[in-house]
C-alpha cells in the first residue's frame, strides 16, 4: 500500500514541478483503498497518514478528479511498476523504455482491449 501511496505523491509533486497544477487533471488509480482513503470514505492505516496528508494537501490547491479503474485498464501503469520492481535501473520515456511497456503503450494507443489469462491449478478440474 505504501507503494501505491508513494506513487500518487510523487506524481502529484511531478505535476506541481512542471507547473500543471492550473490544468484540470484526471488521476485514474487501480487501488480502490487509496481512492477512497483520498475521498474520505475509508480510513487507511496509520502509517499512511503522513503520504496522505500531503497528497490531500497537493489536491486542494489543484483541479483534480480521482477515480478508480480497474487493474486491466491500467496496464502501462502496472507494467512501469512492475519493470521497476525488478531492476533498480531508470529510464526515461520515449529512449530506454523496456519492451513490454513499449507494447503496452503501443496496445493503449491501438485502443486494444487487455485480456489477461486465469491459470489453471490443479484443483480446477476438481471443482
Amino acid at each position: 500500500m505504501v507503494a501505491e501511496f508513494r506513487a500518487l505523491l510523487d506524481g502529484l509533486k511531478l505535476v506541481q514541478s512542471y507547473g500543471l497544477i492550473s490544468y484540470d487533471i484526471r488521476l485514474e488509480c487501480d487501488s480502490l483503498v487509496l481512492v477512497k482513503s483520498v475521498l474520505g470514505s475509508c480510513k487507511c492505516a496509520w502509517t499512511l497518514l503522513g503520504f496522505l496528508d500531503q497528497i490531500k494537501e497537493l489536491l486542494s490547491v489543484g483541479n483534480f478528479q480521482i477515480c478508480h479503474i480497474f487493474r486491466e485498464a491500467n496496464c502501462v501503469a502496472d507494467r512501469l511498476a512492475t519493470v521497476r520492481s525488478r531492476t533498480s535501473a531508470d529510464f526515461s520515456v520515449g529512449l530506454n523504455v523496456p519492451i513490454e511497456v513499449r507494447m503496452a503503450v503501443s496496445q493503449d494507443l491501438c485502443c486494444l482491449p487487455v485480456i489477461r489469462r486465469k491459470k489453471r491449478t490443479v484443483f480446477d478440474d476438481f471443482g
